[in-house]
């Protein structure tokens, strides 16, 4: 019994990386529990990524062109998003940024209740007022100099945190 299974990982040991991709991936309903279990581990052991699975040399019968196609547009859409993961991350922060400063304005339109008083908005500083008998409207540059800054420094670190944890949850390699 032994024997049959350092045979067996013997075996599988000596598969190339794409035929230990495709057992373990696409054709793991084929095989038993103990080959895919040794498979897994010399794709750890290996340091293979999913990613590094090429769906186009697998022979017709095994898999449908379709999964073939979707695999094709994944490995693309990964590669991008490792490209780009930096950038998404700012737009990210960007986007933050916008939607406290529009529900900011949002409060400020709707607590209108007053209308003698002053009303502003802005995150983190209210940059804005508007209001009194005479409906006066002000805008306090350095505050948006202030919100600027903040923007700038939330845009940055929203991108360095989304490349670290893209980073991580895809196991990519620092380049």
């Amino acid at each position: 019994m032994v024997e049959e299974v350092q045979k067996l990982y013997e075996r599988i040991a000596g598969l190339p990386n794409q035929d230990l991709l495709q057992m373990v991936y696409l054709n793991s309903a084929q095989y038993r529990s103990e080959a895919i279990t040794f498979a897994k581990a010399e794709i750890s052991k290996r340091g293979i990524k999913l990613t590094d699975l090429d769906a186009t040399h697998i022979s017709a019968q095994a898999v449908h062109p379709l999964i073939v196609g979707l695999q094709k547009w994944r490995r693309k859409l990964l590669t991008f998003v490792q490209a780009r993961s930096f950038e998404i991350g700012v737009s990210l922060g960007l986007v933050l940024f916008f939607l406290a400063n529009g529900y900011s304005y949002y409060q400020m339109k709707w607590n209108t209740l007053c209308f003698d008083c002053f009303l502003s908005f802005g995150v983190p500083f209210h940059w804005y007022s508007s209001g009194g008998y005479f409906g006066t409207t002000i805008i306090h540059w350095w505050q948006v100099l202030g919100n600027s800054t903040v923007a700038i420094a939330l845009c940055l670190v929203c991108g360095a945190l989304t490349k670290n944890l893209l980073e991580r949850l895809f196991q990519w390699n620092r380049a």
